[in-house]
């Protein structure tokens, strides 16, 4: 091969669009090279041992935009964006340490710069030259073809937005099976990012047990691609990163690429249907189990199934009814016709449940309640009508006993409270009586009475009026028992001040401090509710220690998680062993003589407390004070 001849400034010689070295033993380079690097396809540029440029072609500068002085001598991260510099040298001298032909196509896609610093991709091949004995020596020199791979990346580009707009996951491999593009839906899926897929096995995505097995039926496919379509696809499992596993449908199509085999797998995301399908599954089973009656119903009426809860309420089994129109039901004692009810539904009209009889197998009528449904197809359209009966002969049987229940309790009640008013009447006229006497004995008599006989005689008339009193307050309490809550929204702590003020202006004499903890509101019967707290703070009043120490607390607490109001007074107290007394009728714990009452005021706050949906329960300590707790658990209850 001839050596082209130096110039006169002693330059290297100048070979096509590139300078060429003058051999220099195993490390130099055979001028005949530069014209083979001219006739390239691609660029083409070699590196000594030091990644420095020795030799270029003029595709090089033309794709680099350099002329051809500009880059011999310069180290090849030139061409290399300034980011990777410190990456690129050190893969530059691993390569170097034990170069081996690397053809297009095996690379790892790179970015390179332009002159002006623009960047662009290309794939490299790299191929050690050989030494003057014919075979590569480490750190000689290298050359490489660089392809500009702008079109290939925008092509890509458009590829991997075309399969980021599909709605499956997608995965492209080649014929081993090595993942080259995968769609941002598959990246979804499975949690990987595209660099960690981009090369790996696709049994990457496959559970453990079924990757020994997933080469062959791999290979099978390659062997004879056919096009496998969504549906009739397999339906596998598939592994995420994180190790959890998807429920997956797949479809497989192969295409050839520059001679290659690609193969496009469809991956779909069936958790949703497994799920779906469960239900569906799950329903099936409730409706064939469930004890109301369900059907449905086409356009004309005519019925279309038939669970076994229906053949329970009328004896048909679903070989007896499907088919046949529901009107055959039908019972003379119905309010309206079968057909017209389907003909109102299917009208678009919403019917509330009807309790109707219906005729079972032997021709007896049953008690139902019908409830009917219109059932639309997927455009919305009329498909049909669901019909869920109940057997309600118990229950109408239920409502008759408590109708006549009822009915016999007012009859009792009314009976009752005429006979109390009586009892009342009858009894008030001879206590006015002996009471009346006894007072004119006194008065008329007096100074002919010793001293024991008037003893006697006022002993009489505190009896009488005594009794009276007790009168008076069961028929309080019978009344209150009876009387119509009339639910409002109440102010506790002013009805308490109230029912203070009238103990005090009652016993003017007494001194005791009294805390009402202000805006406790409830939603309660207000007059009720000052029959309560006058009964409450007149005990505490009472009871409450004697002196200048006399202390009352209305306010409201927790007690076990549950709101309520609490009285409390620091006086004599109870035994907690006879708590279950305190709210009979005429139930006392401390002798009358000690301190005055008829045992009637705790039952009728209980009766109220009761009423109201509360409960009330006290606490106390023999000389240490009481505490009543009452509950209202209206939806209003609160305090401010």
């Amino acid at each position: 091969m001839e050596e082209s001849p130096r110039s006169s400034q002693g330059e290297e010689p100048v070979v096509g669009a590139f300078a060429v070295p003058e051999p220099r033993g195993d490390d130099g380079i055979e001028i005949g090279l530069a014209g083979l690097l001219e006739v390239a396809p691609d660029a083409m540029v070699v590196i000594d041992g030091d990644g420095r440029i020795v030799a270029f072609n003029a595709k090089l500068t033309k794709l680099f935009g350099y002329d051809s002085n500009a880059l011999r001598g310069q180290a090849i991260e030139a061409l290399i964006p300034e980011r990777l510099h410190a990456g690129h040298v050190l893969l530059r001298q691993q390569y170097m340490a034990a170069p081996v032909a690397r053809p297009m196509g095996r690379e790892q896609e790179l970015p390179a710069r332009r002159c002006d610093g623009s960047e662009f991709p290309v794939e490299i091949s790299l191929a050690p030259l050989p030494g003057l004995a014919g075979t590569p020596t480490p750190g000689g020199n290298v050359i490489a073809a660089v392809r500009d791979a702008s079109e290939r990346v925008r092509t890509g580009r458009r590829i991997s937005r075309f399969l980021d707009a599909a709605p499956d996951a997608m995965i492209v491999t080649d014929r081993d099976g090595l993942i080259q593009l995968a769609n941002a839906q598959t990246l979804a899926l499975f949690g990987y990012s595209a660099d960690e897929l981009r090369g790996q096995p696709v049994e990457i995505l496959v559970p453990p047990e079924s990757r020994a097995d997933h080469p062959r039926r791999r290979a099978s496919f390659t062997d004879s691609p056919t096009t496998r379509p969504m549906g009739s696809g397999l339906e596998l499992e598939g592994i995420r990163k994180d190790g959890s596993r998807v429920p997956v449908e797949i479809s497989l199509a192969s295409v050839e690429d520059e001679g290659d085999l690609l193969v496009i797998c469809t991956v779909r995301d069936i958790s949703e249907r497994r799920l779906a399908d469960a239900d569906r599954a799950h329903l099936v089973a409730l409706v064939s189990s469930a004890r109301q009656g369900l059907l449905t119903l086409d356009l004309t009426g005519e019925i279309t199934s038939w669970n076994a809860g229906a053949q329970e309420i009328f004896g048909f089994s679903a070989a007896d009814m499907v088919g046949r129109s529901w009107t055959v039901l039908d019972s003379p004692e119905q309010s309206e016709d079968s057909s017209g009810t389907v003909a109102r539904i299917l009208a678009g009209e919403q019917l509330h449940p009807l309790d109707t009889a219906r005729r079972d197998r032997h021709g007896q009528d049953v008690e139902v309640s019908i409830s009917l449904a219109l059932i639309q197809d997927r455009h919305g359209r009329p498909a049909g009508v669901s019909v869920v009966i109940e057997d309600i002969a118990e229950r109408k049987r239920d409502e008759r006993e408590l109708i006549a229940a009822k009915a016999a309790a007012e009859a009792t009640n009314q009976e009752l409270e005429a006979f109390s008013y009586a009892v009342a009447h009858d009894l008030r006229a001879p206590l006015r009586g002996i009471d009346g006497f006894a007072q004119a004995l006194v008065e008329d008599y007096g100074d002919v009475l010793d001293d024991v006989g008037q003893e006697y005689l006022g002993q009489v008339r505190t009896s009488s009026q005594y009794m009276a009193s007790l009168i008076d307050s069961l028929l309080l309490l019978s009344k209150l028992s009876r009387q119509e809550l009339c639910p409002v929204a109440v102010d506790l702590s002013a009805l308490a001040a109230q029912s203070i003020q009238r103990l005090r202006a009652a016993d003017p004499q007494r001194q005791v401090q009294v805390e009402i903890q202000h805006g406790l509101l409830a939603l309660a019967d207000s007059g009720l509710m000052s029959v309560v707290l006058d009964n409450l703070l007149g005990n505490a009043w009472k009871y409450a220690a004697g002196g200048q120490d006399a202390r009352i607390e209305f306010k409201a607490t927790e007690e076990r998680g549950v709101p309520c109001y609490v009285v409390r007074d620091n006086g004599v107290g109870f035994d907690m062993a006879y708590a279950g007394k305190l709210f009979g009728v005429f139930q006392r714990l401390h002798p009358i003589s000690a301190f005055e009452g008829l045992g009637i005021g705790l039952a009728t706050t209980q009766r109220i407390i009761s009423r109201h949906g509360g409960r009330i329960w006290a606490q106390g300590e023999v000389g240490k004070g009481a505490s009543f707790y009452f509950s209202l658990p209206m939806k209003e209850s609160h305090h401010v």
